[in-house]
């Protein structure tokens, strides 16, 4: 609970946490730290969203924050004051995933996924292709060459979207082995090839999200005996 009172500290004299997007995923971070959020952070996520443009123009990672600060509020992405963000999201991810080429965002891909899944909506099969298809190429790649330091970020973040949708009760099992062989391989990548010697993954920021994979996934099953010790933060 330190670090989430450490975050509340970091609020600007505006009592915000910079822009919108911004704010979005440090209020996600807090509700997960379980702290309650007030009415003035609903009230300025919609200030900013009002002063888009258009919420079309916004991109898809920032997008998928958006989703997931409203949702922190206990409030309704799809019907967010005048905003729709769910549809919002659904078609930014059309438009990526029609003109897709590989290695494109990969991480704010994985955030959008995953905030459509968190939103209780269905994730459909062409999206959680891509992601898996990305993910199974960057890890077969960097098992034959020197990870990009970026890599074991994107692989996590990639691994939580996945295993969000996963869970969800009502997809076909063709889409299930799909991700299924996408998260497996992927673990085995983070935990034998991305490991430090003092059980780290790198920095922190790279070992909080790798630590977030082993909340939310039976990671006991991909452990062996050093890394199940070392691990640490009851996995």
């Amino acid at each position: 609970m330190q670090s989430g009172e450490w975050l509340k500290d970091q609020r600007n004299e505006n009592g915000n946490f910079g822009s919108g997007h911004e704010s979005g995923e440090v209020f996600f971070a807090l509700k997960l730290l379980g702290f309650s959020l007030n009415d003035p952070s609903s009230i300025y996520l919609k200030s900013e969203l009002d002063k888009s443009k258009s919420v079309a123009n916004i991109s898809l990672g920032q997008l998928g924050h958006y989703v997931h600060g409203v949702l922190s509020t206990c409030g309704n992405p799809k019907r967010f004051h005048s905003h729709n963000l769910v549809d919002h999201l659904k078609d930014a991810l059309l438009d990526v995933s029609t003109d897709w080429s590989p290695g494109k965002a990969r991480f704010e891909y994985s955030i959008a996924i995953l905030a459509l899944c968190n939103s209780g909506h269905h994730v459909k099969r062409r999206f959680t292709k891509i992601l898996a298809k990305e993910l199974k190429y960057l890890v077969r790649l960097k098992s034959k060459q020197s990870p990009n330091p970026f890599d074991p970020d994107t692989v996590s973040m990639g691994i939580i979207a996945l295993a969000c949708v996963y869970k969800q009760p009502k997809i076909k099992m063709e889409q299930r082995n799909e991700l299924y062989q996408a998260i497996n391989e992927s673990i085995h990548y983070l935990l034998e090839e991305t490991q430090e010697t003092d059980g780290s993954f790198g920095n922190e920021i790279t070992t909080s999200l790798v630590v977030q994979v082993c909340k939310i996934l039976p990671i006991e099953h991909y452990l062996n005996m050093r890394l199940n010790i070392e691990c640490g933060v009851e996995c």
